[in-house]
């Protein structure tokens, strides 16, 4: 197996947000909303920031060991564990919700691009140490997304009873019946036992879901030595208590959030308002908002009801209870990690330009933010199409009536446009108006009249040429639909649709190999992988 890679900027894809492409751009418009610029020397800036906040780098290792004792561990990952208790070693992090069976194809990106970043930076700054990390948001209740799994091109949605927090549900009948499903899909391709045999491995009825994350992650890239983590533990949470209780106190957060949503600019969409506060209480299988009242903090749809200071002492005695939302998710991630950089895709890019103030006010420093690295995958079909129709890569991202029109402007053996005689036609109602009004004035909107509906007949007929035209393409239009088919399945880019199970299962672990080679680090650019024949 071999790929060829490809890469073009973000802007030409047409396939992410203004706000996205205007980050990689470095539009002065977002300078005010992140800390540092996405380069070498934002990275030194960003580790001296971080080596002045003090983290518990002793709990971060004896969790990392307690969660580890569930694998087989590999010396690279424990290598990495241990190098966490020097101060001279640094994070880099991205962060998901625990989708089953991986979810989306850009999960994998962003978890090798964490990898390949620490690896650039090693070579690249050597008196300092990085780690990659995979912050597992497995407190996330949206199962509508977490559970389903696009394989390929069949759907499959986890018809579970349970409810909550995803990565507390458990691996039940009915999530191993999609096991057993794709295995029917998968078992035929020339790596899928091997792929089959890690799910078996790691899906295991009554184990719950983070953890069969955890253990499938581990499996895919210990070698790399990735460190997972599952944030959702009682004693890393005890550490955020303090900003758990400044925000029942004080809501810092909405505070400092609805100040930067004032003065954002008007040209990007704002991506979350956040809420008063900015907490959930999750308890067994309820995730659920809390809110303040006067003096009293409830808990929405429980009979959960006390003073601030009773409840203060209710999360102190079980700090599991607390679950930060998407607006402090990330002050409790940069919290219990030595983090100086977050990959992530261009939804959390966008909320996180509103997290400065926010921040600022809970004293943590905010790290770089780096746009994930994104791919398509062409496979040798598509690619011999697209050398057949000639079509460059920049051209792909149109729409298929574009491409269509391209190749027929360039490949038509007679001239479609009739501009030219358009313009000779305009120039001979000139001279016949100025005859006309030698005779007679009132002549003069009359000719007008003629000479409009000329122009309208001429713009039929090359409507009628370039529809003809368009119909002895249509091998090519096929071409077109075929390729457009691979690189938007279901009209959106193949990595938010599309699951890694497949493309191991057809090209093994080399596939991986592959999307780590040609990630770029802190390069951001658009890469597209052309499969060789």
């Amino acid at each position: 197996m071999a790929f060829n890679a490809q890469y073009i900027p973000y802007k030409n894809t047409n396939s992410f947000s203004k706000l996205s492409v205007d980050y990689v751009e470095k539009n002065p418009a977002l300078l005010p909303y992140y800390q540092h610029e996405v380069s070498e020397e934002g990275v030194k800036k960003a580790i001296e920031e971080k080596s002045k906040q003090p983290v518990d780098r002793a709990l971060l290792v004896s969790t990392l060991k307690a969660q580890y004792a569930s694998v087989t561990t590999h010396a690279d990952v424990d290598a990495n564990i241990e190098l966490l208790l020097q101060h001279n070693s640094f994070t880099i992090c991205t962060a998901h919700q625990p989708n089953i069976f991986t979810g989306h194809l850009y999960f994998i990106y962003k978890i090798l691009h964490v990898i390949k970043l620490a690896k650039t930076l090693q070579a690249a700054i050597p008196a300092y140490h990085f780690i990659p990390v995979y912050y597992m948001g497995s407190e996330d209740a949206d199962l509508e997304e977490l559970g389903a799994v696009n394989a390929g091109g069949k759907h499959y949605n986890w018809q579970t009873r349970q409810t909550g927090a995803v990565g507390r549900m458990l691996v039940d009948d009915d999530l191993l019946k999609i096991k057993t499903q794709l295995a029917g899909l998968l078992k035929a391709l020339p790596h899928g036992e091997e792929i089959l045999a890690k799910l078996d491995k790691a899906y295991i009825k009554g184990v719950t879901i983070q953890q069969a994350t955890f253990t499938l992650l581990h499996d895919l890239f210990k070698q790399y030595g990735l460190v997972v983590l599952i944030a959702d533990n009682a004693e890393l949470k005890a550490a955020f208590l303090p900003i758990a209780n400044k925000e029942i106190e004080q809501s810092f957060s909405n505070t400092a959030l609805q100040q930067t949503i004032a003065q954002f600019p008007a040209q990007y969409k704002v991506q979350t308002q956040g809420r008063p506060i900015n907490l959930f209480y999750i308890e067994g299988d309820k995730r659920e908002r809390i809110e303040r009242s006067l003096n009293n903090i409830s808990v929405v749809n429980t009979d959960l009801t006390q003073s601030i200071d009773a409840f203060k002492k209710t999360i102190a005695a079980n700090p599991a209870l607390i679950s930060p939302n998407v607006i402090l998710r990330p002050l409790y991630q940069e919290l219990i990690l030595p983090n100086i950089i977050f990959v992530g895709g261009g939804g959390e890019l966008a909320y996180w330009l509103e997290l400065k103030s926010v921040f600022a006010a809970a004293t943590i420093p905010m790290p770089m933010m780096v746009l994930r690295n994104s791919f398509s995958i062409l496979s040798a079909k598509t690619s011999v199409f697209i050398q057949q129709l000639n079509i460059d890569l920049t051209s792909l991202f149109k729409s298929e009536t574009d491409i269509l029109n391209l190749l027929v402007e360039k490949n038509a053996e007679k001239k479609l446009s009739i501009s030219s005689q358009k313009l000779a036609l305009l120039k001979t109602y000139s001279q016949i108006r100025d005859v006309a009004t030698t005779v007679d004035p009132t002549l003069q909107k009359h000719v007008w009249a003629l000479q409009q509906e000329a122009v309208n007949k001429l713009q039929q007929l090359e409507k009628k040429m370039w529809r003809a035209a368009r119909k002895q393409l249509e091998d090519e239009k096929n071409k077109i639909h075929a390729i457009k088919n691979n690189l938007f399945p279901e009209g959106v880019l193949q990595e938010r649709i599309e699951n890694v199970l497949w493309y191991y299962a057809k090209y093994g672990a080399g596939f991986l190999e592959e999307i780590y080679t040609c990630s770029q680090g802190l390069a951001q650019e658009y890469c597209i992988l052309t499969e060789s024949k």
